[in-house]
């Protein structure tokens, strides 16, 4: 067991490669905090890593909100006192043919994975 008793949270887990990720982490012994927007699907990869005989909690999270990795990070840290692997999988796209679209996509992603390392670092007194 590599990652035995690490603390994981893993984006974009209700699903697809980040499903996998989080199902191979707890496997390895690591306690995962299953990530996503999709509430009924991240729910049940959560369950099926505790009925597996792991340790998984879900938790609501849009990339997209800084604020929303600042509780995520909170949350895990609440429950499992650190936080030692983050797997940042889920992706941003928007399509837009309009030239009114505010959004980049890369600045989006670029957003977000700077918003999960931020909130992870302790801030100075």
């Amino acid at each position: 067991m590599r990652l035995k008793d690490k603390i994981a949270l893993v984006t974009g887990a209700a699903s697809g490669m980040g499903e996998s990720a989080a199902q191979v982490f707890a496997r390895e012994g690591a306690k995962v905090v299953v990530a996503d927007l999709l509430e009924k699907e991240g729910s049940a990869v959560a369950a099926s890593i505790a009925s597996a005989g792991g340790e998984a909690m879900f938790l609501r999270l849009d990339v997209s909100g800084e604020e929303q990795w600042r509780e995520a990070v909170r949350a895990t840290v609440k429950r499992y006192g650190r936080l030692d692997v983050l797997v940042n999988n889920a992706g941003i796209q928007f399509v837009s043919r309009s030239s009114t679209c505010r959004r980049s996509p890369v600045l989006s992603d670029r957003n977000s994975c700077t918003w999960a390392t931020t909130a992870r670092r302790p801030r100075s007194a």
